[in-house]
């Protein structure tokens, strides 16, 4: 526990310059800014970024790639419609089409966001899927439905935490490592 403390400490001697560019597009309304939210390992700071013909801009540097959490809600680190993205070096170019999460990413800042969604991926769909079904009106009234429900959820975190694992194992080097060893701790 303590190597793996020591390594994300020495990983984040180095200041990572990033610049977020976002744009908004067919959203039936803008917000008139943007909040950037970071996770604990940041101590859960707060940015804003006003909103200008549907773009918005955050620059920034990091000490090592961690997720952060795009959200037009001010006082809900929850709200509704949100976007997490990863941050590291770079460039991040993020498309949102209607809604944040409905965002795609590009530019020379992506590779620890694209290693992290490749880790979190099934969690993430799994999660939306689960989702659907509590929103359903069998899961209200069908009492295999919410065993189903339960058998899935209890899965669903067991299979996220191999991933992790499995990933920081084959992939010491990678940018998004050093957030999941963060993560498992």
């Amino acid at each position: 526990l303590m190597i793996s403390f020591l390594c994300v400490k020495s990983i984040a001697q180095e200041k990572k310059n990033f610049i977020i560019n976002g744009n908004l597009t067919n959203m039936s309304s803008v917000p008139a800014k943007i909040y950037l939210r970071y996770d604990l390992i940041a101590g859960n700071k707060i940015d804003s970024s006003i909103v200008s013909n549907g773009k918005y801009t955050f620059k920034g540097e990091v000490d090592a790639s961690y997720v952060v959490t795009l959200n037009a809600a001010k006082d809900s680190k929850q709200g509704p419609d949100q976007f997490n993205i990863m941050l590291d070096e770079g460039t991040l170019n993020v498309v949102s089409d209607g809604i944040l999460k409905n965002s795609t990413v590009t530019g020379d800042g992506t590779r620890a966001n694209n290693e992290y969604l490749s880790v979190t991926r099934y969690a993430l769909d799994e999660s939306a899927a689960i989702q659907k079904i509590i929103d359903s009106e069998a899961y209200k009234t069908d009492d295999l439905v919410k065993k189903e429900v339960e058998k899935r959820s209890a899965n669903l975190l067991g299979n996220a935490l191999v991933n992790m694992i499995s990933y920081v194992r084959k992939n010491p080097e990678s940018p998004a490592s050093p957030y999941f060893t963060y993560a498992l701790i």
